[in-house]
């Protein structure tokens, strides 16, 4: 089924000015959804399945972790964000554009909308290195999980860097007063390629809520 009415439909900064590119095709999806509301991190994450919080509390035992905001004010940060996502994406075969003027853009576009745009970066300060990051957006009622990256050095260490960024989401949704977190979903169906497994098993693990719904694709 298809929708032609876009009315009563909230569209993100990031696609509002591509409606025309919008099919209304209805496809069926599901996401999990965290709730803050009068909660704290230790409730949250005392949801956290077992292997999780093993596998977080050994990361940072492991390695010299920080987990950072972009700062968009800070050319030297940019620029080095975007040489390392441009060689990071290799590994994946992704083609997202990263360059600073159109972060700067993407940025300010938000911030005038009223809306939130962050990118999450894993640091290893023990090497000075890029790990993985993670880009959300939305409002002060929710934000959702956009594009995620790693390296080839997080591979070869064996770290789960979206489960460390995702943690330091959840710390910064709780700390800003955020409403909701949706990791941005999986595929629901039963017939699925290994790599929809691993995206469900990946987000599923953080134990929040799990939503079903109709995906508006464009």
């Amino acid at each position: 089924k298809r929708i032609t009415n876009l009315k009563n439909v909230k569209i993100s900064p990031i696609v509002n000015r591509h409606r025309e590119e919008i099919n209304g095709l209805k496809i069926p999806w599901a996401t999990y959804i965290f709730d803050f509301k009068g909660k704290d991190y230790k409730d949250i994450s005392s949801r956290y399945s077992r292997s999780l919080k093993r596998s977080l509390k050994d990361s940072f035992l492991n390695f010299d972790l920080e987990v950072q905001v972009l700062d968009f004010s800070n050319d030297v940060d940019v620029d080095n964000f975007c040489n390392w996502v441009i060689s990071a994406q290799k590994l994946t075969g992704k083609s997202f554009i990263y360059d600073k003027k159109t972060l700067n853009l993407s940025n300010s576009i938000f911030q005038e909308d009223g809306y939130i745009y962050r990118i999450f970066i894993l640091f290893d300060k023990g090497r000075g290195i890029i790990l993985g990051s993670l880009t959300i957006y939305g409002d002060a009622n929710c934000v959702t999980e956009a594009e995620a990256n790693s390296s080839i050095e997080a591979r070869i260490d064996g770290l789960h860097v979206h489960d460390i960024l995702r943690d330091g989401v959840v710390r910064f949704c709780i700390e800003n007063g955020i409403g909701q977190y949706d990791l941005a979903g999986f595929n629901p169906g039963e017939n699925l390629t290994e790599k929809e497994v691993g995206i469900k098993f990946s987000k599923q693990k953080f134990n929040a809520p799990e939503k079903k719904y109709l995906n508006l694709n464009w």
